[in-house]
């Protein structure tokens, strides 16, 4: 059952939105924070006007008795009502004599506090904060409005309101407008999707050229999208090549059978037989091929790897080759010189490449063809050469083997299948580039491999 496809780009579907929810969230967290930083800055603006009053109050109190020059009560008075009556005196007085009767001010009468205090008076819009003074024959208190402290925090608040509001409708603006973007891109990307899922390989996720990380992200599947369209080519190729490889045998197979079944002597019946078997082990050759260069492709062989002296292997196989090559009327020769370089990777597997590659020059060149084997460093690689003065690769074929990253389990060619599969599997899991080159005359194989020690040219014995 086909899942569900999105539909349009809606708000409710931007609501629901990574990149949305996550702004949100910073909202969030930046409401909490204003919110805490106007708790702090609350206490810290009451606590410093507060301080600021107990301040002005001492000032005063201070002012006003040196002011009056005497502590009686007729002296404080006068200073007092000279004090009072500046147009900017924001204080409140409070003079009693002894019997705690009202000698001037505009304070009710008080029983005597000394020290610093908070009085909230009927018919006062502001607590009064201040301070009572003991005189000879009365009380004097001296006090200030608190009025700039709730001010300062009505400013405070309507601030902090203001900043949220507009910070939210900058987020979900913001958020909208983000989760918008992303969420068109992320559409794209589907509709790419849902097209390849169709079948049409040839998609690809569109790149805006901005290197962000969704382009970064869209490079890496264009680049796994194309590796997957020729591996699937590679399929095509390889099942169109297996058919072609088993027809044949199956077609000749059958056909011996029917002579078989219609066989009029038990010597034809045998015949018929040991042919089908013969076609059935052709057969079956064709498939362990495939299963073997599946199983080197695969990589698993890498956790084995080790370093391989390249000249020791050249040398070897050359030796243990050139009576081969000799009764077949051609002549194989490897260079001479330093002990060879290393590289990293599979003994036995490089071993089978090297075996290929000399086979398929002594089996497919004619009689009088000269073969040499070598390594040569070229650069930070190191060269597996394979060269020959024969007929070389057709033109046609070699452009195939040269046009693959990596070769498809199947012939491209009589005599030029399975061998060379090979080789491309194993270069391919060592990490190593085949070049197929015309020798003029002839084909030289050239097989590049990362080195693991600067030594110098091939060493090996004639």
């Amino acid at each position: 059952m086909e899942p569900a496809r999105p539909g349009g780009v809606g708000i409710s579907r931007l609501a629901r939105t990574t990149s949305f929810r996550l702004m949100l969230s910073y909202v969030a967290l930046f409401v909490v924070s204003v919110g805490i930083l106007f708790v702090a800055v609350s206490w810290a603006v009451s606590n410093a006007t507060r301080q600021q009053v107990d301040t002005d109050v001492a000032d005063e109190i201070r002012e006003l008795t040196r002011a009056a020059g005497s502590l009686k009560l007729a002296a404080v008075r006068r200073t007092i009502a000279e004090y009072a009556a500046r147009p900017d005196d924001r204080m409140h007085y409070l003079l009693q004599n002894a019997a705690g009767k009202v000698v001037f001010g505009d304070l009710p009468p008080m029983a005597p506090r000394f020290g610093r205090q908070t009085l909230r008076l009927n018919g006062m819009r502001w607590p009064i904060r201040g301070g009572g003074m003991k005189l000879p024959n009365g009380y004097l208190f001296v006090g200030e409005d608190e009025f700039e402290a709730p001010h300062l925090r009505v400013a405070l608040r309507d601030s902090f309101l203001l900043t949220v509001s507009l910070a939210l409708a900058f987020a979900l603006s913001g958020g909208f407008l983000i989760s918008l973007g992303i969420l068109g891109r992320i559409e794209a990307v589907s509709r790419t999707g849902r097209a390849i899922m169709a079948g049409d390989l040839r998609q690809r996720l569109p790149l805006r050229g901005t290197d962000d990380e969704l382009d970064q992200l869209s490079h890496v599947v264009n680049q796994m999208l194309d590796r997957i369209e020729a591996l699937m080519a590679d399929v095509k190729r390889v099942s169109t090549g297996i058919a072609h490889d088993l027809r044949t045998p199956l077609t000749r197979m059958r056909q011996r059978l029917e002579l078989a079944e219609n066989a009029n002597t038990a010597t034809d019946l045998r015949a018929a037989l040991g042919q089908s078997i013969g076609d059935i082990e052709s057969i079956l050759t064709t498939f362990t091929a495939l299963l073997r260069i599946g199983q080197i492709e695969a990589g698993s062989r890498r956790a084995g790897f080790t370093e391989v002296n390249l000249g020791a292997l050249v040398a070897g196989l050359a030796e243990t080759f050139q009576p081969v090559a000799e009764e077949q009327g051609k002549t194989l020769f490897w260079d001479t010189g330093l002990p060879g370089p290393n590289v990293l990777g599979d003994p036995d597997l490089l071993t089978q490449l090297l075996v290929n590659l000399i086979e398929n020059a002594i089996r497919h060149c004619p009689s009088g063809t000269r073969i040499a084997v070598g390594v040569s460093r070229s650069g930070s690689m190191l060269d597996l050469v394979v060269a020959d003065d024969g007929p070389g690769l057709p033109e046609e074929i070699a452009a195939q083997w040269r046009d693959r990253e990596r070769t498809p389990a199947t012939r491209v060619a009589i005599g030029h299948g399975f061998g060379l599969s090979m080789v491309m599997a194993i270069a391919h899991l060592h990490n190593a580039r085949v070049e197929f080159r015309d020798s003029g005359p002839g084909l030289r194989v050239v097989v590049s491999f990362p080195a693991t020690a600067p030594t110098g040219r091939l060493g090996g014995a004639t």
